[in-house]
């Protein structure tokens, strides 16, 4: 009974002393059957971490002030119960060795907007349990600079260098990577290697990188997820997803996802094999080629892409088509049978045009289905019956 009554008085100590932190608010929440005490220091201007906030404390957002990195050694006094961290769109140029030697529980460091000068092996030495790391930008990478942090399975990462190796996830067993290379012109053949076993979605932001390497994506079987925006690549490999007649590569040819923004133009047989797809998106391309053979999409994105005019077979294959966004295409016509494989269409964006008119029976094949239809913003002088 006394063992009792101390843990509800060390408890209602807790929830009081997270109570008041001016300037920060403070909050005690219940998340998965715990009290969490958090800590919202967000957008005050502060110039130091406040000696208020509760060393018992959880959550702590101290986003969008003046935090700088020699302010980060007051982190110490936090013990181990601080699982959430952000320090995003500070003035943070380094992170000292020993500011987060106590966080042994921190699960989510968000460093989002502060761009680091380098980043090593001691930068995160003490995080084991990180699971999330958001937003690390810096200047330069060393090689081992994860290598301690076993437990991460989400990283986004801004790389501002031209060079970058092929060995900086090597330590880790990633199920998401989001990647900015700002500057490199190129990514090593072999990047993607380490998640093999558990890499699931990744995101390739690679404004000035001309072309991928066929075998960028090589061996990541368990791969669902794939987003390439680019800004210089005329083309991608014709079996960056799929291996070729004579190849026997493992590939990921169970994606769900595909979104690829910027790409000139595209292979012909670029998602040959692809028998899972339902999301794909293909946007701001000028030649652009779809799958003819049968397909599972659900959801098709051509926004900002270059259409002029859509042939009456262009939608073969797509009979279980639910979500089709052609917006900003340029598109001037809409024939009768174009959209007449769509048996499923629900939506219909195609809005921001340069269409003068919609024939009769346009829609016909999918006037039990759809619910939503947008032309907006089209140059449309007739309307003629849709029956729907």
């Amino acid at each position: 009974m006394s063992r009792l009554l101390f843990i509800l008085a060390l408890f209602l100590n807790t929830v009081y002393s997270c109570e008041v932190c001016e300037p920060c608010e403070c909050n005690v929440i219940r998340f998965r059957r715990r009290f969490l005490c958090t800590a919202d220091c967000s957008d005050r201007d502060l110039t130091s971490i406040p000696g208020t906030i509760p060393s018992e404390v959880h959550v702590i957002d101290l986003s969008y002030n003046d935090l700088h990195s020699e302010d980060l050694a007051r982190l110490k006094l936090f013990t181990g119960y601080l699982t959430d961290l952000n320090l995003s769109y500070n003035n943070i140029t380094y992170l000292p060795a020993q500011s987060l030697s106590t966080a042994t529980q921190l699960n989510v460091l968000n460093l989002d907007g502060n761009i680091l000068e380098k980043v090593d092996s001691t930068s995160f030495g003490h995080l084991k349990q990180l699971h999330k790391l958001i937003g690390i930008h810096a200047k330069t990478f060393e090689e081992n600079s994860f290598e301690n942090l076993e437990g991460l399975n989400y990283m986004s990462i801004v790389f501002g260098s031209q060079e970058v190796s092929e060995n900086i996830f090597s330590h880790l067993k990633l199920k998401t990577l989001h990647t900015n290379f700002k500057t490199a012109k190129r990514i090593p053949e072999k990047l993607l290697n380490f998640g093999i076993d558990t890499l699931v979605d990744i995101y390739l932001d690679v404004p000035n990188v001309e072309s991928l390497h066929e075998n960028t994506f090589s061996g990541l079987t368990i791969l669902k997820s794939v987003t390439i925006q680019t800004e210089m690549m005329q083309t991608l490999p014709s079996n960056l997803f799929h291996s070729g007649v004579n190849d026997d590569r493992k590939m990921p040819v169970n994606l769900v996802t595909v979104m690829i923004d910027g790409v000139k133009s595209l292979p012909r047989n670029l998602f040959d094999k692809q028998q899972s797809l339902k999301h794909l998106a293909l946007n701001n391309i000028e030649d652009l080629i779809l799958p003819k053979s049968e397909s599972q999409v659900d959801t098709l994105d051509l926004s900002g892409s270059t259409l002029y005019r859509v042939s009456a077979d262009w939608f073969t294959g797509f009979k279980n088509l639910r979500f089709l966004n052609m917006s900003r295409t340029k598109l001037v016509e809409v024939n009768n049978d174009t959209l007449m494989p769509l048996l499923s269409l629900t939506v219909l964006d195609l809005s921001y045009n340069n269409i003068t008119n919609l024939p009769d029976h346009s829609i016909q094949s999918s006037q039990n289905t759809i619910v939503a239809f947008n032309v907006s913003h089209n140059q449309i002088r007739n309307i003629s019956s849709l029956n729907i």
